[in-house]
């Protein structure tokens, strides 16, 4: 495979909440409104973890409004913080359900939503329950989640969150709309909590649509969340310990990683982690900056840097 491009430019979404393509129904439904089957799917399939062991389970095909699924506590996002805020609610005996997105569907990955992934990865992303079972595996706290009693629901992503106000006053309290991909519905709950981290912003250099290009937090999910990145060298553009990191991540993958390279004066990081990089091979470039990827049939090859200083 060709030269690859790592960004670890990114930007804080806490209150990011993805549109899922084709699930979004064509109306919520209110006490005013009989929901309907058409244009509004109340079944579902929700993947659950249970230890070492992913399985799923599907409720009856329609509910009655009156039976919508309610909880008191909504978390978004099983990172470490979403994670972390589900055990000890439940800890405090609070009834939590835990949404992640992940593992997302490789329509989306394809697309490079939500994080920039760059069109490298392996046809095993598409094997749903094997990166059910990587997914929980990657995070020890969700077994932990589910021993505190957690309701831990992954592959399921939330599209949106509504509330009563001025111009949507009909709805039976606060609501998320959620789909696993092939369904959507709606749960209601009392108290929501969104950790959606951090998400991949897009590079503005010459090039960066091309196969290869990516951020750093998609190049992180495919390594060590789905196993499936395919690459054998790269280069990670913008320092810090989150550029340090990713390149350390590439090396231990087996990853060549020809440099790094910062547009500011000075080498940002810790000082250890860099002097261990550099012991492996790997190049620090400052005051330098991409300018262009270069490549054939929109896969990078190579690429351009600009020295600043000049």
């Amino acid at each position: 495979m060709g030269a690859q491009v790592i960004g670890t430019c990114c930007g804080f979404g806490v209150d990011y909440i993805k549109a899922l393509d084709g699930a979004l129904p064509d109306r919520i439904p209110s006490p005013r409104h009989e929901p309907r089957r058409v244009g509004y799917i109340y079944a579902r399939q929700i993947p659950h973890m249970s230890k070492h062991n992913v399985t799923s389970n599907r409720p009856p095909d329609r509910q009655e409004e009156s039976q919508m699924e309610s909880r008191p506590l909504v978390v978004v996002g099983a990172g470490v913080s979403g994670t972390a805020a589900a055990i000890e609610a439940a800890k405090a005996g609070v009834q939590v359900t835990l949404i992640d997105e992940n593992p997302i569907s490789t329509s989306m990955v394809g697309l490079n939503v939500p994080q920039f992934f760059g069109q490298r990865f392996m046809d095993a992303l598409r094997n749903k329950p094997l990166m059910l079972e990587r997914v929980a595996a990657a995070n020890d706290a969700l077994a932990e989640a589910e021993e505190a009693g957690v309701e831990v629901q992954l592959g399921t992503c939330v599209w949106g969150a509504f509330r009563n106000t001025e111009t949507s006053r009909a709805l039976d309290g606060p609501q998320l709309g959620l789909a696993d991909g092939k369904q959507s519905w709606v749960m209601k709950y009392d108290r929501l909590i969104v950790a959606a981290g951090s998400r991949d912003l897009g590079m503005s250099f010459v090039g960066s649509n091309m196969a290869g290009a990516m951020g750093a937090n998609g190049a992180h999910s495919l390594m060590s969340r789905y196993q499936a990145l395919v690459s054998t060298r790269a280069m990670v553009s913008w320092l810090g310990n989150l550029g340090l990191n990713t390149a350390r991540m590439a090396l231990d993958r087996g990853i060549e990683v020809a440099a790094i390279v910062d547009v500011s004066s000075s080498v940002p990081g810790d000082e250890p982690f860099k002097t261990a990089l550099q012991g492996e091979g790997v190049d620090l470039y400052t005051s330098h900056t991409v300018k262009e990827a270069v490549g054939k049939a929109d896969d990078i090859e190579s690429v351009l840097l600009v020295d600043r200083r000049q």
